[in-house]
């Protein structure tokens, strides 16, 4: 598949939006696809960050992506996880 705008959530960056502000308005402004990353909050806060951003993004459409984390993309449903080098091995997801 070929995404024009896929958008990476990152409340560090975000001028003060949390993560589901941020899938809010990049779905609002045409996003294709939304990742949720965020490699220093706590794992409670990003499950449920996680659900929020897959209840926004299933009512559009638009695929949602959990970055680095297996097990909060399977909780949450979301349609993919993006894994790194360092991250689970792609064998064992």
């Amino acid at each position: 598949m070929e995404y024009g705008l896929y958008v990476i959530t990152d409340e560090k960056l975000s001028h003060g939006l949390t993560h589901a502000q941020i899938a809010r308005q990049a779905i609002a402004g045409g996003a294709d696809v939304v990742q949720l990353r965020d490699k220093t909050c706590d794992c409670g806060y990003l499950r449920r960050c996680a659900e929020e951003i897959r209840d926004i993004t299933r009512g559009s459409g638009v695929p949602f992506i959990v970055n680095d984390r297996l097990d909060i993309a399977l909780q949450s449903g979301a349609d993919g996880v993006h894994l790194g080098q360092e991250d689970t091995p792609l064998k064992f997801a």
